[in-house]
């Protein structure tokens, strides 16, 4: 078999042999460089999302217990916020152990949404409110938990 050439833009280096250090293979374009790109986005990932966690375990929890009642069906159900803040900025909102995707400060009131519920926590009362596209709607007084 004949040996694989150098592509003229790359300089030769002085072998990890000659340095006393083990071989590293070196992989061109057109020689499985695809399989191994997957394997690195994947590593990327799990390297981007454990920072990501690692992140969202920074600064202090306030958490919150929400009596919501929602109309029109009259049921009560309890739902638990937790508020993750380094200093004055709100870092991350959770609402029963789900992280929302985004939320927006107006004031005192964090507006939000999860799943197809448009929330306003008014942290000044604690209060809750919410609507499901305008078919039904919740509100109720929340309680700070240690």
């Amino acid at each position: 078999m004949a040996p694989k050439s150098v592509p003229p833009h790359v300089e030769p280096q002085p072998s990890h042999a000659a340095q006393g250090l083990p071989e590293i293979p070196t992989v061109y374009r057109g020689q499985g460089c695809f399989r191994r790109l997957g394997l690195c986005v994947g590593m990327l990932t799990l390297v981007a999302a454990h920072s990501v966690a690692a992140a969202s375990h920074t600064g202090t929890d306030t958490r919150l217990r929400c009596d919501v009642v929602y109309l029109p069906a009259h049921s009560t159900w309890t739902r638990e916020v937790v508020l993750t803040h380094a200093g004055q900025r709100l870092r991350t909102v959770a609402i029963d152990g789900v992280a929302v995707y985004t939320f927006a400060l107006n004031g005192p009131v964090v507006l939000t949404s999860l799943d197809n519920e448009r929330i306003q926590l008014d942290l000044s009362q604690p209060a809750w409110r919410s609507d499901f596209r305008g078919l039904a709607f919740g509100q109720g007084l929340c309680a700070l938990l240690p």
